[in-house]
């Protein structure tokens, strides 16, 4: 009954799952809608970079795959030596254009981190100027603010 107890966060002592990476989660949509709100723009252009990404590995496991048979046929003698030279310069390609997905999605992600991060900020203030100046005086409200700016 204990297990159930701590599970359900019914009798959970000392906030058991309340204060639980897992209960973090609950926070998501709302995340996920400032996020959107934000920058919708620049949500789909990483959305699209992640996509590509994808598609870019599944084409150099294919470049590779070609670039070994043609040096294998190059060996037997049964394919020319620029056939495996175009194989190779289309991996090499493909990891370039990798390597400058991978680049422009660590920008535009910290790009948009730091967008959000201003707004939330920016909430987080104008949600503390609208709070009676008495509530400062209690620890509970100004840790509160406190761990909300560190978090973001």
């Amino acid at each position: 009954m204990a297990d159930h107890d701590k599970m359900t966060n019914n009798s959970a002592p000392n906030g058991y799952l309340r204060d639980s990476p897992w209960s973090q989660l609950r926070f998501l949509p709302r995340l996920l809608a400032v996020i959107w709100r934000t920058a919708p723009a620049t949500v789909a252009l990483l959305v699209f970079i992640n996509a590509c990404s994808g598609v870019l590995v599944v084409a150099e496991v294919h470049a590779l795959r070609r670039l070994v048979e043609t040096a294998q046929e190059v060996i037997q003698g049964g394919a020319n030596l620029i056939d495996a030279a175009v194989w190779a310069g289309v991996f090499a390609g493909l990891g370039f254009v990798q390597f400058l997905a991978v680049t422009g999605r660590i920008l535009i992600g910290e790009h948009l981190q730091e967008v959000i991060r201003g707004v939330i900020e920016e909430r987080c203030y104008r949600r503390v100027q609208s709070m009676p100046l008495s509530s400062f005086e209690r620890a509970e409200h100004h840790d509160r603010l406190t761990r909300a700016l560190r978090g973001m």
